[in-house]
């Protein structure tokens, strides 16, 4: 170990040297002094991350030695995308309430903003998937399933799924194969939402997981029979963004760059002049569909969703037979 050590060191003097000869031969040779300082301190910071013998022993674990009591199929880790730190036991409490489910759920919390939820049927499970984005005070909870072999610094979670309206399209563009294409744009497509196709015609409905590190996308161009037309994007129940840079996570008066923008207040600024703003919202979707959601899940019992921003999402139980 000692060897290996030494070995390090040298390494890494060698490469020091070698910046300390440029040093010298430049203006800058005054500082030669304070290079040999930092040469020390960094070496000393890498040797003492490194492991002993004894401690590179290490421990290994056999996979039968794992208890199998739990299985991860009914987990899900949580996280709230935003810059702001919540009250944990105030957040615990409100998506529990938001999620009505009649059978318990175990959250525990592993960092700032990050938590795991332990279902008791993996069925409440896929249906808080299905039935997301879920947001606690404008914040987006991004939801990912997990395996148990990763470590909460493994849980980046910058994904999440929306539901996308798509305005503008010819009505022979209506399709899955269109929608397929159309989808892809924002990261990856899910599905399309057939039936509302066919019953509004002004948009087409599709959902797709974007990565909430890029700017939310606003609109493409399709090109169709030799001509370009220009189609709109709206988000289903968009959480909280920024009208500056198209992200979400924090809102336009939190944005390190609205001082830039502007020195007055938030109030001088017209949405207008701004690249992003609340017309990215859709609205409810119309009434039509809400009544047919209702018959087709008349076989069973529908609980309002207080987190949804469209009232067509809703949470609905089949009745075990």
């Amino acid at each position: 170990m000692t060897k290996r050590k030494n070995n390090n060191k040298l390494e890494l003097i060698v490469a020091f040297s070698w910046v300390l000869e440029k040093v010298c031969d430049s203006e800058f040779s005054l500082l030669l002094p304070l290079s040999f300082f930092i040469i020390e301190f960094v070496i000393a910071i890498f040797l003492f991350f490194q492991f002993s013998k004894e401690e590179e022993e290490g421990v290994e674990v056999a996979a039968e030695e794992v208890s199998e009591e739990y299985t991860f199929q009914h987990t899900l880790a949580g996280k709230l995308w935003t810059e702001n730190s919540f009250n944990s036991t105030a957040f615990k409490s409100t998506i529990l309430n938001a999620w009505k489910l009649k059978n318990p759920v175990e959250i525990q919390d592993l960092s700032k903003n990050l938590f795991l939820f332990k279902f008791s049927m993996k069925r409440d499970l896929e249906y808080i998937l299905r039935s997301g984005p879920w947001s606690f005070y404008r914040a987006l909870l991004v939801l990912e399933r997990v395996t148990g072999e990763e470590q909460p610094s493994d849980l980046t979670m910058h994904f999440d799924t929306f539901w996308v309206r798509i305005y503008e399209l010819p009505l022979m563009l209506l399709s899955e194969v269109i929608a397929k294409k159309l989808g892809n744009i924002f990261g990856s497509y899910e599905e399309m939402d057939l039936k509302d196709a066919h019953r509004i015609g002004t948009f087409l409905r599709i959902k797709v997981t974007i990565d909430l590190r890029n700017p939310l996308k606003r609109g493409t161009v399709v090109k169709f029979k030799e001509k370009n037309r220009r189609d709109h994007f709206k988000y289903e129940r968009l959480p909280t963004f920024c009208f500056i840079y198209g992200r979400i996570r924090h809102q336009l008066k939190d944005c390190e760059a609205f001082e830039d923008l502007n020195e007055e207040g938030f109030e001088d600024i017209e949405e207008q002049e701004l690249s992003y703003g609340q017309w990215l919202r859709a609205s409810p979707l119309p009434k039509v569909i809400e009544d047919q959601k209702k018959r087709d899940s008349s076989s069973g019992t529908c609980s309002k969703n207080i987190f949804n921003v469209s009232s067509g999402q809703s949470r609905c139980k089949t009745k075990e037979k």
